[in-house]
């Protein structure tokens, strides 16, 4: 169980920034240790252009050596857009991606390379190929990104067999097993590459997320739940000539290690591999250059200079990751993460917020406290929280302005949010008017066909969340009482927006696209979900909410091809991690340690997927130098079916937009609740619109006496 496990960091081999080297993949070699591969500028330096680092067997340093049988590579190459992988036949490959958009397939030969011709690439011109294996007898696997894998002849000649999967990530290979997720059922497909055979599937309910290793015939699963295994019958060795696997007989995946508050359990996460090595595990995550973090057994010598609590209303991922950061720098400090969820019998929001405030309140509470969905400002009044403008005094200049500004009450400081995203529009050359508020996006929205803003048969509950974001309707009056004629304004407008929109119940879904999301840990709003297809030219707006200067994807090409721009909504922004220390925490040095290293340049740098952007100026000044427009996707915008990503000029306006916002926007989930389910009965015409009003008043009263 989790509890059994710690999670430790791996530091990046010394120097690898410094020398402008970059990430290009990670494998286990063939003696069972991790190796991880670097792209290095070699047109400046005009030495080797790609590095091998070996872990040592006691994970404590690395091992640099040059891949020089891939020096004949030089100049061939977009950008540093290469894999390398050691095959299950002890040979190592390459696949890279050329300027033309086409990809190859190399091998290694003493120190050079042979290129393999595969049989259909030429046909993929442009395509993000997926993950690539080449088995123990020869034949070459491949799986794309829409699902579909492929086994090659060894000489890639010709295609051997196809067949449907899920994501191409979730590809393994052991000797001539094949393992991949069913994109449908969940299960683990289990396909005999040698004799191009499919054998008894592993049944399970994994999603996109999961990474798949082998070790010594079990297969191991990693997923936000947590670590699963199964023995599996290698193929070739067991079921030739058999009568078929009953379905007692059928292997099934067991529970090995609880996800808990590991890494690995963040739902929004981007685990890039995963390795087993019996009871030891590795996980490579694609954020801060990519990280590797080590899974080993608690033991009783494990020694600790003390331990720190956070806590937080519901589980975050930013936070996983500040204390995973944390903890690498300072591994003596063991620290623990709380969450409202796992209050004992604390079912509502209230009763969770009930339960912390007494243990705050009798000295047993967490140390340091994440003021997400929390009643922040009633804990600055009774001086739950403490006075940080002297602690981050160094921290301070160095941070956002626009955003610290904020949240200072006087000359004291009690709260900092960690990240913040923006509310983002995308047009398509429309005045600015049409969404100045509700009112006139749903008059837009009403006027005729075609003004569409979101697609078709979306859920209400997502159009409430994205409606009362972007145009929140001012609940809470002035005087502390709940308004409400804003909130039937709120709800008759909704009704209106939904029936243009043509929303529909949740039990109501036909598309495709929301029924795989509902299964599949469904992207809201404020993970990434735009409700749109703007950028295949169905609407003529989209609000998405921009999360850190990656979220540009190819809206600027899009935009700028629609005659359009992109705007933020009114100056607002959205915080996200907002923390505070305990004033009554008996472990203040380990409280203000704790905080003063999340406002540092090393951890405000660290990549969040989804968490917004830093508040670190130097931080945001790295970002505007970012440039991905020699990726492409595709798109039914252009006459070549493809969009770039978006330019360094991009970026730095993206930047510029973020470093003027000044309006927080409270993301206050238990509130937001309370309007989403009373709307929801509205629209599907279960309660009436004043009688919704009413228990909205009750409900949020509640919450605010609590």
């Amino acid at each position: 169980m989790a509890g059994n496990y710690r999670e430790i960091g791996l530091k990046n081999p010394a120097g690898i920034e410094e020398r402008g080297e970059v990430y290009c993949g990670t494998f286990l070699n063939a003696e069972g240790n991790v190796e991880l591969n670097t792209f290095s500028p070699w047109t400046e330096t005009g030495k080797e252009m790609i590095f091998c680092y070996t872990l040592s067997g006691d994970g404590t340093h690395w091992n640099r050596q040059p891949v020089l049988w891939t020096e004949g590579l030089k100049g061939k190459l977009q950008q540093n857009r290469i894999n390398l992988f050691s095959g299950e036949d002890q040979v190592s490959y390459a696949y890279y991606c050329d300027e033309e958009q086409f990809y190859h397939l190399v091998r290694q030969e003493g120190d050079s390379h042979v290129e393999i011709k595969i049989a259909d690439w030429a046909n993929r011109r442009g395509e993000f190929l997926g993950e690539l294996s080449v088995l123990a007898c020869g034949n070459i696997v491949m799986t794309d990104t829409v699902g579909n894998c492929y086994v090659y002849s060894p000489d890639g000649a010709r295609i051997l067999d196809s067949f449907k999967c899920g994501w191409c990530e979730t590809l393994c290979v052991s000797g001539n097993d094949v393992f991949v997720l069913d994109r449908e059922s969940g299960a683990i497909l289990h396909y005999d590459g040698a004799n191009t055979e499919m054998l008894s599937a592993i049944e399970g309910d994994f999603t996109n997320i999961v990474r798949l290793s082998v070790h010594e015939d079990v297969l191991y699963a990693c997923s936000p739940d947590g670590i699963f295994f199964a023995g599996f019958a290698r193929a070739g060795k067991a079921g030739d000539g058999e009568e078929p696997l009953t379905e007692q007989e059928k292997p099934l995946f067991s529970k090995w290690l609880d996800a808990g508050k590991f890494h690995f359990s963040k739902e929004n996460g981007y685990p890039l591999d995963f390795f087993s090595l019996g009871e030891i595990f590795y996980v490579v995550y694609a954020e801060s250059w990519g990280r590797i973090k080590k899974y080993v057994p608690r033991k009783e010598s494990d020694a600790f200079l003390g331990t720190l609590t956070v806590y937080s209303l519901e589980t975050s991922e930013l936070v996983i990751d500040m204390i995973g950061e944390f903890m690498m720098q300072y591994p003596q400090i063991d620290v623990y993460y709380e969450t409202g969820e796992g209050a004992e019998g604390a079912t509502l929001v209230s009763d969770r917020i009930r339960a912390l405030n007494t243990r705050i309140l009798s000295g047993d509470g967490p140390d340091i406290i994440i003021l997400d969905g929390l009643p922040a400002q009633s804990y600055v009044e009774k001086g739950i929280l403490a006075e940080l403008s002297l602690l981050l005094s160094e921290q301070l200049p160095k941070l956002q302005e626009n955003i610290v500004s904020n949240y200072m009450r006087g000359d004291g400081l009690y709260m900092l949010p960690l990240r913040y995203s923006i509310p983002m529009i995308a047009t398509s050359g429309q005045n600015a008017e049409i969404f100045a508020s509700l009112a006139a996006l749903t008059a837009y929205c009403e006027a005729e066909e075609g003004n569409e803003v979101i697609l078709p048969k979306v859920p209400y509950h997502d159009i409430v969340e994205l409606l009362y974001y972007n145009f929140p309707p001012g609940i809470i009056a002035a005087d502390g009482s709940v308004n409400e004629e804003n909130i039937l304004e709120f709800i008759r407008l909704t009704k209106r927006f939904c029936e243009a929109e043509r929303g529909v119940a949740s039990e109501q879904l036909a598309s495709d696209l929301f029924k795989f999301q509902a299964r599949s840990r469904k992207k809201n709003y404020f993970s990434g979900n735009t409700l749109s297809g703007y950028s295949e030219g169905e609407q003529k707006l989209s609000f998405f909410n921009m999360t850190g200067v990656y979220g540009l994807d190819t809206y600027p090409e899009a935009t700028k091809l629609r005659g359009g721009t992109l705007l933020g909504n009114k100056g607002m922004f959205f915080p996200n991690g907002v923390i505070g220390i305990n004033a009554r925490t008996k472990k203040t040095d380990f409280a203000e340690l704790f905080l003063k290293a999340a406002f540092s340049y090393e951890m405000q740098r660290v990549h969040s997927s989804g968490a917004g952007f830093s508040l670190h100026k130097e931080v945001l000044a790295e970002d505007a130098q970012v440039d991905c427009s020699y990726m492409l996707t595709n798109s039914q915008l252009t006459e070549t079916n493809t969009l770039h990503y978006f330019s360094r000029k991009d970026a730095k306006q993206m930047i510029q937009i973020a470093g003027a916002v000044q309006t927080p926007v409270e993301r206050n989930e238990p509130l937001f609740e309370i309007i989403r389910d009373e709307v929801y009965t509205c629209l599907c015409g279960e309660q009436e619109e004043q009688e919704a009003v009413k228990k909205i008043v009750e409900r949020v009263q509640l919450y605010y006496y609590e």
